[in-house]
């Protein structure tokens, strides 16, 4: 059984529960006010009905001058929540009410039982997510609030917190991937606006996009941009060749490399600016670069897995004039540091970088730099695709 630590919960969800259950109760009590429970009493004695919001119309007073009692509050209705129960064994509220009267661990009992006969009453359900928590069920809790979620999406505000705290813990994976399966619409909105904005659950939220998908390319983009930014390249890495996998594209590491941008910084990130820019040819096959005089800088970047050394990174340069070739250089370091460990100047045509040592680092991060001196002609160079080729 896979657990969730109640006492990080219970901050967050204690808010989402006493909203529920508050706004359930001012439903509820409009709705015995318009009845009129005692006129329905006397009209449809036998209206199971009419006990039920006589029952919360009794709670809900007795609640409003004691709102810390809840449980006193619905043990002053429990004869009418009876009653309502004998007429019909399927009333929510009343089955709520007579769980709320109980003790602590008899409520959460009472509560779960309930709810197997009813799993769209928001009252019900609040109270059936308090005993999981109690339990520390995280499969359940997951459960439970998909059931809320699905009936009631307009709490999400108040639960998504809870399922946040949920989805911390690597072991309730499996609970949100059986669940969280994108039949609801609910589903798709935790993890495109909620989960993906938070660094602490954007690991485990990698995992889960591994095994199903989630949302559209916007979101997969954010996730592993996102994951990079946070230091964590070999999660962002690994999510980036499933998906490119998925589209029968080269993965990160070694072989032919293509001028992609559509997974940054897994893919290419070029700058575009109006007097200095990079940008895929149409077909995709050319690196076309751009820059005014007395304009230069990273034009260009990427990170890759760090291939096993030796190795080389083959490409050509056409187009550019012969005094201006070496104003184009590769540079390659590790991600997060500020030195590179390898610095070449391209030369016109054919160029190959023996790279024969690398820092330990997983990754590296190739930089294109380009650069247009004052006073020199506009640079304007193309680029063939590089190939990273074990030597």
């Amino acid at each position: 059984m896979t657990k969730i630590a109640p006492k990080r919960l219970a901050i967050s969800v204690t808010i989402g529960l006493a909203l529920s259950i508050i706004v359930a109760l001012q439903t509820l009590s409009m709705l015995a006010t318009k009845s009129s429970p005692d006129v329905a009493f006397q009209l449809f004695s036998a209206n199971a009905a009419a006990y039920e919001n006589a029952a919360f119309a009794s709670f809900s007073e007795q609640a409003a001058l004691n709102p810390n009692d809840l449980s006193g509050a619905a043990r002053s209705a429990r004869s009418l929540a009876v009653e309502a129960l004998r007429r019909d064994p399927t009333s929510a509220k009343a089955l709520a009410l007579l769980a709320l009267s109980e003790p602590e661990t008899e409520r959460h009992k009472a509560a779960i039982a309930a709810s197997q006969l009813n799993r769209r009453d928001l009252t019900l359900q609040g109270l059936t997510l308090e005993a999981r928590l109690a339990n520390e069920e995280t499969s359940q809790v997951i459960e439970t609030l998909d059931q809320i979620l699905r009936v009631h999406p307009e709490y999400s505000r108040e639960f998504f917190p809870v399922l946040g705290q949920a989805l911390e813990n690597p072991a309730a994976i499996p609970a949100f991937v059986r669940y969280l399966d994108g039949s609801s619409p609910w589903h798709e909105y935790f993890f495109t606006n909620y989960a993906v904005g938070q660094a602490s659950l954007r690991p485990n939220l990698a995992t889960i996009r591994l095994e199903q998908p989630i949302g559209d390319a916007n979101f997969d983009r954010r996730l592993v941009s996102q994951l990079a930014k946070d230091g964590e390249f070999a999660t962002a890495q690994a999510l980036f060749d499933h998906l490119n996998s998925a589209k029968g594209d080269e993965k990160s590491g070694t072989g032919q490399v293509g001028w992609s941008s559509d997974f940054p910084p897994f893919d290419w990130n070029f700058t575009d600016e109006s007097g200095f820019r990079a940008q895929a040819s149409l077909d995709g096959e050319l690196l076309e670069i751009f820059a005014r005089p007395g304009n230069g800088g990273a034009i260009a970047e990427r990170i890759f897995a760090m291939p096993q050394t030796p190795f080389e990174l083959r490409l050509e340069q056409n187009e550019t004039n012969a005094n201006q070739a070496e104003n184009v250089r590769i540079e390659l370091s590790c991600p997060g540091q500020s030195e590179p460990f390898l610095t070449e100047r391209l030369a016109l045509g054919r160029n190959q970088i023996a790279v024969a040592e690398a820092p330990g680092c997983d990754q590296m991060r190739l930089v294109i730099n380009a650069r247009a001196f004052s006073g020199e002609a506009t640079l304007r160079a193309r680029l063939s695709q590089i190939a990273i080729v074990a030597r």
